[in-house]
């Protein structure tokens, strides 16, 4: 059993992870490595359990179970290619039973990236990166444009018909 807060009491206070057969953590931006030790310093070990965390830095002590990148700040690199790729790979296998969650923190607009276009390049998408930060732009403008420009962040998952439940709970 997995409890959560939620400050307006909306939505379940619990979930019950034997519920999944699998769970899937994508952990990406500059505290990436510090909330996914919290959040399995909260869950018991247990099988089905695979994830992705992307960082500006890789951390000391690493779990077996999660594949780690470090990805570029604030500018991406092929690490950060390379992370989208890998989450998105993994999120082709959830299905109905698999809970999913997304521990997103400052940074992970550069340090988890992929255009939507694959014949953009990286250096590219660096230059476009580039001329955002040097734009003035408010960041809300600026990740408004990200959004549009990254599959990562554009909410495209590699299949509509295969997209997870938010959760489920234990009565």
């Amino acid at each position: 059993m997995l409890h959560r807060l939620i400050p307006d009491g909306s939505g379940p206070a619990s979930i019950c992870l034997s519920n999944y057969k699998k769970i899937f953590v994508i952990a990406l931006g500059k505290a990436a490595g510090p909330m996914l030790d919290t959040l399995l310093s909260r869950m018991s070990r247990r099988l089905g359990l695979r994830g992705v965390c992307c960082s500006n830095q890789l951390p000391k002590h690493r779990d077996w179970r999660f594949r780690y990148f470090e990805g570029g700040h604030p500018v991406p690199n092929e690490e950060s290619f390379a992370a989208a790729r890998a989450a998105l790979a993994m999120l082709r296998k959830a299905r109905k039973d698999t809970l999913i969650f997304f521990l997103i923190s400052g940074g992970g607009s550069a340090m988890f990236d992929l255009p939507l276009d694959p014949k953009i390049s990286l250096d590219d998408t660096m230059a476009f990166h580039q001329l955002l930060l040097a734009s003035g732009a408010p960041i809300s403008e600026v990740n408004t444009l990200r959004k549009h420009f990254s599959r990562s962040r554009a909410g495209v998952w590699p299949s509509p018909r295969r997209r997870p439940p938010r959760s489920a709970c234990c009565s």
